[in-house]
């Protein structure tokens, strides 16, 4: 809930100069890696979807990744 407010103050369409997208801000590559680790599609657009973007962040907070958003602990 932390870096989802930081991040982008719960905005699902939130765009960072079109590199990161999201509530989370996903980068591409990150979206993609990560769903795929996970099993699940991969399909970018889904950064979008605050279910998805949800169960991503928490995959990668369970995993240690919470590196991934530098500037949000």
């Amino acid at each position: 809930r932390r870096i989802a407010e930081c991040e982008s103050g719960f905005n699902t369409t939130s765009n960072n100069s079109g590199l990161y997208l999201g509530m989370y801000q996903f980068s591409e590559g990150t979206w993609v890696a990560t769903r795929a680790a996970m099993g699940l599609d991969t399909n970018p657009e889904l950064r979008t979807n605050a279910e998805e973007s949800i169960r991503t962040a928490a995959f990668m907070i369970a995993n240690g990744q919470e590196s991934a958003w530098p500037n949000c602990h």
